[in-house]
């Protein structure tokens, strides 16, 4: 799926929840309308899903390291 994905160079704290541990995995559109960054449990319970228009999934130069 086109736009899913995107490297960033590091990861930004989680909009939501605001835990320092917990780093955003998602950039995207919230149930409400807003857009935040989100770490994957705020995601699995506001997010609005994947894709252009909605959200990417942010990874960083270490978690693509294996694969290219």
């Amino acid at each position: 799926m086109p736009g899913v994905f995107t490297v960033v160079a590091q990861l930004p704290d989680c909009d939501i929840c605001s835990k320092p541990k917990r780093k955003a995995r998602i950039d995207g559109a919230t149930t409400t309308g807003r857009w935040a960054f989100m770490c994957e449990l705020c995601f699995n319970s506001l997010g609005s899903g994947l894709g252009t228009g909605k959200g990417q999934v942010l990874l960083t130069q270490e978690d693509i390291k294996p694969y290219v």
